[in-house]
């Protein structure tokens, strides 16, 4: 279902994409968060390269959360060819379940930079010059040898 509301000052929608589960394609939806100034994009359960059409529909993405887990998603080498198609100043990984050798074959190649916690606070005038990967420490989980 399409989705396209506004919660206080936030305007949330949609946008169609596809996810895999056991071999088939099935229907799914990455979220757009638009706070005026910031444009934060969730690509949900992604497992394909974003279309012509998706990217119009994403638009200008400031910070873009993707998946790299490789299960139900796109495995780290699909996410690395996705990465500079929304052209984000920031790309959060997630979907990796703790796999930390998943998130060290995605940033691998980009700018990257792990954080000991996990909330990062963004803003319009702090983004990167260029993409750059921000990797969040999980609750109670560190990054072993795999960072």
């Amino acid at each position: 279902n399409k989705i396209s509301t506004t919660v206080g000052d936030v305007f949330i929608y949609s946008v169609p994409i596809y996810q895999q589960q056991f071999g088939n394609a099935l229907k799914g939806a990455a979220f757009v968060f638009d706070l005026g100034t910031l444009c934060i994009a969730h690509l949900g359960d992604l497992s394909h390269k974003l279309t012509p059409e998706e990217l119009k529909a994403f638009g200008k993405v400031d910070v873009v959360m993707i998946p790299i887990g490789g299960t139900f998603t796109m495995p780290p080498a699909t996410a690395q060819e996705v990465l500079p198609q929304p052209k984000p100043k920031i790309a959060i990984p997630m979907h990796y379940r703790e796999n930390f050798s998943l998130v060290h074959m995605f940033t691998q190649g980009f700018k990257n930079r792990h954080l000991p916690g996990n909330t990062l606070v963004v803003s319009k005038a702090t983004l990167p010059s260029s993409t750059e990967i921000v990797v969040l420490t999980p609750p109670g989980g560190g990054f072993g040898s795999a960072e």
